[in-house]
């Protein structure tokens, strides 16, 4: 899958109450259902309000499978970015909140966000701006 400036979805597996290696392991049967589904399909690292995890990047024409996997996993929500970059998160009741502009942001001023997106095949930075 190319590049963030498509409409997408970021959404992640990983839960604050596990270990790492319980993490991982979601992330990989999550990995291979993707794979195995024909999804295109972009891994990120992302941070999130003080924990680093793993992330997929996703078309938003594929939103049904993320909010399958949100919800196996007990995901609060999922992000999806318009191909203006509009962004909002999407939560598991179905309530949409904005929250800014998904946008490449450098690597000295994700210091002061609570969540961004590291994209490990173009080595940038993402996150959404209000």
């Amino acid at each position: 899958m190319r590049a963030i400036n498509n409409e997408i979805i970021i959404f992640s597996v990983f839960q604050s109450g596990l270990v790492l290696a319980d993490n991982e392991k979601n992330h990989d049967v999550a990995y291979r259902l993707l794979r195995s589904s024909g999804i295109p399909f972009k891994e990120l690292q992302g941070y999130d309000n003080g924990m680093q995890e793993k992330s997929f990047l996703i078309p938003t024409r594929f939103e049904g499978i993320a909010k399958e996997l949100c919800a196996q996993y007990n995901q609060e929500c999922y992000l999806v970015s318009a191909s203006d970059r509009s962004t909002e998160l999407v939560y598991s009741n179905g309530r949409r909140e904005p929250v800014g502009v998904f946008r490449e942001v450098s690597r000295e001023s994700i210091e002061g966000l609570e969540c961004y997106s590291y994209d490990l095949e173009t080595k940038r930075y993402w996150a959404a701006i209000r």
